[in-house]
């Protein structure tokens, strides 16, 4: 999958979430995005109410359907990588799954590689998207719609990497550096007394 750099999608005033969520899909290659946008238009119409957390990361465009604003809080999540697209579900290893679809070594996640919209219609992993409703931390509204909801993105990173940049770059000492040029020398007002002249009487005639 190839992706542009964060760079060349930069945010205007008026863009929506979802203006935003597209111009980050845009950036995938286009086999890539067709099946991004397929498998997010089965996602809205499987977890309508769940809200689409969005994350640009430098290596990955990650959709997560959760019923919060919180990415931990999420039922599944699409992942779009430079090795394909992934289905992700949190709590994977508490799922039910016979035909051993799960892959992944994860603490709390496991995921499915998906390489069609199709597949989300097979038996064995519509089971596992129930499971993962029935076992989920926080339930999904009834009803409703989510939103979408920009968590991360390009422009965020380039700004804290540069923040991070300049704090770890060692300082320059130039020649007007005050804190390590050397100090002037005193005045005479500061010289030792025996040093310091001194005013004779002048002596008078007879």
């Amino acid at each position: 999958m190839a992706k542009k750099s964060s760079n060349d999608v930069q945010p205007r005033n008026d863009e929506t979430p979802e203006d935003r969520l597209r111009a980050h899909i845009a950036r995938l290659d286009p086999a890539t995005q067709k099946l991004v946008l397929s498998l997010r238009a089965a996602l809205r119409k499987r977890l309508p109410a769940a809200n689409e957390l969005v994350y640009d990361y430098a290596n990955s465009l990650v959709v997560c359907y959760s019923p919060s604003d919180r990415g931990i809080e999420g039922i599944v999540s699409l992942a779009a990588r430079a090795d394909g697209v992934r289905l992700y579900f949190m709590n994977g290893p508490r799922l039910p799954d016979p035909t051993k679809l799960l892959q992944g070594l994860g603490k709390d996640a496991r995921y499915v590689s998906i390489d069609s919209a199709r597949r989300l219609a097979d038996p064995a992993i519509e089971s596992l998207v129930a499971a993962a409703l029935r076992v989920a931390g926080v339930p999904l509204p009834t009803s409703g719609k989510g939103a979408v909801i920009i968590k991360d993105n390009g422009a965020k990173r380039a700004k804290r990497a540069k923040s991070a940049a300049t704090k770890s770059a060692p300082k320059r000492v130039g020649a007007s550096d005050k804190s390590t040029a050397p100090k002037a020398t005193r005045s005479s007002k500061a010289m030792p007394a025996s040093t310091a002249r001194v005013k004779r009487p002048t002596k008078r005639g007879a």
